[in-house]
């Protein structure tokens, strides 16, 4: 269970105070009652403001020791205080103010309501000795008591499902980075706000999506239904956390990346994962089932596979770390999920009605079923004047779409005194819908009426940006000398009068209310953004190109030069997709993303953060079309480059098919290009995914021709490297004695590259010997593996270490003890204690590797891993282990399209079931893995089909 958290709030002049009322409360603290934060908790260097705030809004009650230093701060009473009250007066948040030291304390307003201790309100100054003490234990007892009162309990994965769900009175803990709604008013979806009300009182509903075109009030209508939760203290949820994917890219340039919301989500839960993101997001989606949490997730779209891609599921999320989070949410969780996009969630098609509502958000209806109009409701609440004919002929004209007609009320409103009979002085807007949407059009009306001046600039501003600008690049884009065509208005402007075009801008719902948690953060609707983006690359390209390379260069400049996590790098990814905009391809390449984010060939964000998506995601600008076309403006080879990266990269993330194209592309590009070394590495990477795919002809052409290309360039490592991938090909179909010429040939030409490092070794030496493993010679491929990981101080990857760690547990594993005919109880002993010893080598050297392998990131090495300890556990009769490992290989395998190791997982759940004296689901697998080893020539697989066939029967 979660502890509480007791914020206190005091002046740095009353230390010693905040020091006797801490020490008191440790004492619960200790005792695994409560925690107890001040800001001395804050690290050095760390930003201390987010800090505290971080710490305000998931405090389960605050003391606030009171004295004239507290109530003459103005940090406290500008910052801290009101959020406190803030949270007392809509989530019932206990405050405890603490009197240490006379002051006015009783005429202050707000303080005034509030119980404050000691009761008599004497100050604790006033007493001394024992007393004191006697006093501030009975306040830290009255807290525990106060918080045991509102205590809750967490629900589990044991919790069963059909239960209801339990009300948790204490307030929960809160992160919501939603954007502000446009506008506060929301009329006609009484019935979503219901459904939304009985999704979160039903236990076996698990997500809402809404879907709707951009502008039909999703966002505002989650803010609306959260905002009625925080005033019911969100009636029993223990956590609410609220994601906007808007801030990573508009639809036009979709991102493909969950990676900052998965970190922000961990952090908030307060888990610490090493390994890959779907390490992290099985994790995640472990702590948000054990507590009962509001998960909101706001515009989805970028994240998801847009309408007409050929080949590719329409709606179906790109990203599979997120698609991981979600199915372990609709498959069972105590809280609730809501999700807004553009587009339905195909990939949560197959799920019960009952447990996954997908509901289309209809524009909003003319009137409803009790005779409430929600058009013109929307349209009076912005000072618009008319009778019910008019208002109806306008919501008719603008099909009810909700932010189509809030730009008309304000406009209306603002520039024609809210007389609706005067809407047809807007021009071109009852146009046919060729010429742009309603609301596109009351966005041309608004630049129309506003002209040349400051408020259009800040707009056009905005187009620049695929997420909220930030305040320094916004003061970037306003420095001198101006952009031509778009930031001469913007020269010499005052503060105060900067400041009156964005309340003016705000007024008008053309831009986002401010922003709380980011000062000086400027954001629009993203069909506003839509709107000038395309405005400024259709017809103003100049001014398109220069803003986005004032932007890079700045982003370029006031970032740290080699950032060292994820969050530090955003800022570098973020200047690549400015500096592409520019037209700077081959720059922002060559500087930033090989130098910058890769590190040459330590391809640091990859290998070092295991951040593949986002480096996915900044790959994408250096394409025309993504995948297929990389920019004119790299030259050929960087091209090759971009697309044998980009074929990985969605390897390594489970989007399997996608990699082939690229793959493909890059192979015949440096073919072409006569970039034989390339060329070979390409191949060898594409026989391996040909391979895991299951398509083994396929796999075994490819690195034939990888052979051919390496030994065209002559490259020593590619020649004897790239025999081992044909070498794995072949074994894997079954062709023993080719794939052992193979390796012998590759071993030879490694010993005459490295004599000291005779064996081979990294990946290639664990092929060579999970060959050696399948013909039985299980202590030659243990002294090998044993050798070669003693070369690891030669600077192995994880990768590497992790593999031959692998394949010593496996030849432990599946060493036989000699059988003897002997009666001799002795020799008996001997085996016994042998076949033990090896069982525990197997279960340490398995258990490394595991985790090893997790932290390498490398879905499918990883996932043998997790058979080889099924096996173990299986072998010890921990069935419950082996069913864990098994659930999470087969998941690996499903989502990365591994059908080759999804065979490996149904043979060795045949072989679990069998154990555990369930022949018939035995039965199941053992069927599924032979029509799949006669479907792929998986031939490597016969002898262990025809033994469990013999057991079977």
């Amino acid at each position: 269970m979660n502890k509480p958290t007791i914020f206190i709030s005091y002046s740095h002049k009353d230390e010693k105070w905040k020091d006797l009322v801490v020490s008191q409360l440790r004492v619960l603290q200790n005792d695994g009652q409560l925690n107890v934060w001040d800001d001395r908790r804050i690290a050095a260097g760390s930003d201390w403001d987010p800090e505290i705030e971080a710490a305000l809004n998931q405090a389960s009650a605050a003391v606030l020791l009171i004295s004239v230093n507290f109530l003459t701060s103005r940090f406290i009473l500008g910052k801290e205080v009101p959020l406190l009250l803030q949270r007392r007066e809509t989530e019932g948040l206990p405050i405890i103010p603490i009197i240490i030291s006379s002051c006015p304390w009783a005429r202050v307003s707000w303080l005034n309501p509030i119980q404050c201790r000691p009761k008599d309100g004497k100050a604790l100054a006033a007493f001394s000795g024992d007393k004191r003490n006697q006093e501030l234990s009975k306040i830290a007892t009255e807290i525990a008591d106060s918080l045991n009162r509102h205590s809750k309990p967490i629900a589990t994965d044991a919790t069963p499902h059909s239960a209801l769900r339990p009300l948790h009175p204490q307030a929960p803990a809160i992160k919501i980075t939603l954007p502000p709604p446009i506008t506060p008013h929301l009329f006609g979806r009484a019935d979503e706000l219901q459904l939304l009300d009985e999704a979160w009182a039903n236990p076996r509903t698990n997500i809402v999506v809404f879907h709707a075109l951009g502008g039909a009030g999703k966002s505002a209508l989650v803010s609306k239904w959260l905002a009625r939760m925080a005033a019911k203290n969100y009636e029993g949820a223990q956590r609410v956390f609220g994601w906007s994917f808007f801030s990573q890219g508009s639809s036009e340039n979709r991102s493909d990346s969950s990676e900052a919301f998965i970190d922000s989500a961990l952090a908030f839960f307060g888990v610490t994962v090493e390994g890959d993101y779907f390490r992290k997001a099985d994790r995640l989606a472990e702590a948000l089932r054990s507590e009962r949490t509001v998960l909101a997730l706001d515009g989805l779209e970028p994240l998801q596979y847009p309408p007409n891609t050929a080949g590719l599921p329409e709606g179906g999320l790109k990203d599979r770390a997120l698609q991981t989070i979600l199915n372990h949410l609709a498959a069972q969780q105590p809280g609730l999920c809501i999700i807004t996009s553009r587009e339905r969630l195909s990939d949560l098609n197959g799920y019960d009605e009952a447990t996954v509502i997908q509901r289309p958000l209809d524009h909003l209806p003319y009137r409803t079923a009790t005779g409430e109009q929600p058009c013109a409701q929307l349209l009076r609440s912005w000072g618009v004047t008319g009778d019910d004919a008019e208002m109806l002929q306008a919501a008719q004209k603008f099909q009810g779409h909700a932010y189509g007609l809030t730009l008309l009320g304000s406009y209306l409103a603002e520039v024609l005194g809210g007389d609706l009979r005067r809407r047809k002085d807007i021009a071109n807007l009852f146009d046919d819908d060729r010429f742009g949407s309603k609301a596109d059009r009351m966005i041309a009306a608004y630049e129309t009426w506003l002209g040349a001046g400051v408020e259009v600039a800040i707009l056009r501003l905005l187009g620049l940006f695929d997420r909220p600008a930030e305040a320094a690049s916004i003061a970037a884009l306003r420095e001198a000398p101006a952009i031509a065509g778009l930031t001469e208005t913007l020269q010499g402007l005052s503060e105060v009068k900067w400041q009156q075009a964005l309340s003016r801008l705000r007024r008008l719902n053309l831009l986002s209310p401010a922003n709380p948690h980011a000062p000086g953060e400027l954001d629009a609707h993203p069909l506003v953004r839509e709107h000038f983006r395309q405005q400024l690359k259709t017809h103003a390209p100049d001014a398109w190109r220069a803003g986005n390379l004032r932007l890079y260069k700045h982003l370029t400049r006031t970032t740290k030069e080699f950032p060292d996590t994820l969050a530090e790098m955003q800022p570098l990814f973020a200047a690549v997709t400015h500096g592409c905009a520019a037209g700077c391809h081959q720059e922002v390449y060559d500087d930033v993303y090989r130098r910058r984010l890769d590190r040459g060939i330590e391809y640091f964000s990859t290998k070092k953060l295991g951040a593949f998506s986002a480096d996915l995601a900044a790959l994408g600008t250096f394409f025309a079309i993504p995948w297929e076309n990389p920019s004119s403006r790299l030259c050929e080879k960087d091209q090759a480059n971009v697309l044998n990266v980009a074929g990985f990269d969605l390897a390594a993330v489970g989007r399997t098919e996608e990699a082939i194209n690229p793959y493909q592309a890059a192979l015949n590009a440096f073919t072409k290009q006569g970039e034989w070394g390339n060329a070979a590495q390409t191949a060898s990477n594409l026989s391996e995914l040909f391979m895991v795919m299951g398509n083994l002809p396929q796999a075994q052409l490819i690195a034939q021709l990888s052979v051919e290309f390496a030994d065209k360039s002559r490259d020593e490592f590619a020649r004897s490297a790239f025999r081992t991938t044909l070498g794995a090909v072949l074994h894997q179909s079954g062709n023993i004695t080719d794939a052992e010429s193979q390796f012998r040939i590759a071993e030879a030409l490694q010993q005459e590259r490295q004599h000291s490092f005779h064996l081979l070794h990294s990946l290639q030496g664990f092929r060579y010997c999970d060959l050696l493993l399948s013909k039985k010679h299980i202590e030659d491929a243990r002294s090998r593996a044993n050798q070669t990981l003693t070369w690891k101080k030669y600077g192995y990857s994880k990768l590497d270490i992790a593999l031959d760690q692998l394949m010593l547990g496996l030849t432990y594993l599946d060493l036989e003890v000699p059988q003897h005919t002997s009666s001799d109880a002795t020799t008996c002993d001997s085996a016994s204690n042998v076949k033990m010893q090896n069982i525990r080598l197997a279960a340490d050297w398995l258990q490394l590797a595991v985790d090893g392998l997790r932290q390498a990131g490398q879905q499918q090495y990883f996932l043998r891993g997790l058979l080889a300890r099924a096996a173990w556990a299986r072998v010890t009769q921990q069935f419950d282990q082996a069913h864990r490992d098994l659930a999470e290989a087969r998941s690996i395998a499903e989502r990365g399209e591994m059908r080759l190791h999804l065979c490996d997982y149904h043979l060795e759940a045949a072989r679990l079931h069998l154990a555990q004296g369930h022949p018939d689901e035995a039965r199941d697998h053992w069927g599924m893995a032979r029509a799949m080893v006669a479907e792929m020539g998986y031939h490597r697989r016969d002898a262990e089909l025809a033994e469990l066939a013999s057991q079977l029967s």
